[in-house]
């Protein structure tokens, strides 16, 4: 992926990360308006456009796909992100368009940021020219 090296250190918690598959379970009480699909899988993620005051040394990072639905996608990241921020996420021939809404740590060099969905593309689905 653009000769970048993954800089996420996860933690002890995330050992089984790459094993886990499938739809997540749901709770009666979740404010949750669509299910989530495990993905896990490295991505390529370009960030569009950051807040003012914030500078970034670099626009272009390798994460962790976490999990997807209709609306949003869950990353894990190096870095971390901020509400608004404005990312481009290219995983398994598709680019997901997103605006970051949430950041939390749960680790040294491992933040897991949820976004919303402002479009995606599937590249496979596109007729060839």
């Amino acid at each position: 992926m653009n000769d970048l090296a993954s800089k996420i250190v996860l933690p002890p918690s995330l050992a089984k990360f790459f094993f886990e598959a499938g739809y997540c379970e749901s709770t009666f009480f979740e404010g949750r308006r669509s299910s989530r699909l495990r993905i896990r899988c490295e991505a390529l993620m370009t960030i569009d456009a950051s807040l003012p005051s914030i500078h970034r040394d670099e626009q272009d990072s390798i994460v962790y796909v976490k999990d997807i639905s209709t609306r949003g996608i869950c990353i894990v990241t190096h870095q971390q992100l901020w509400p608004e921020e404005q990312l481009r996420i290219c995983f398994q021939n598709r680019e997901v368009r997103a605006t970051t809404v949430r950041c939390r740590r749960i680790g040294e060099f491992c933040w897991e940021c949820g976004a919303e969905i402002t479009s995606f593309r599937n590249f496979e689905l596109e007729d060839e020219y």
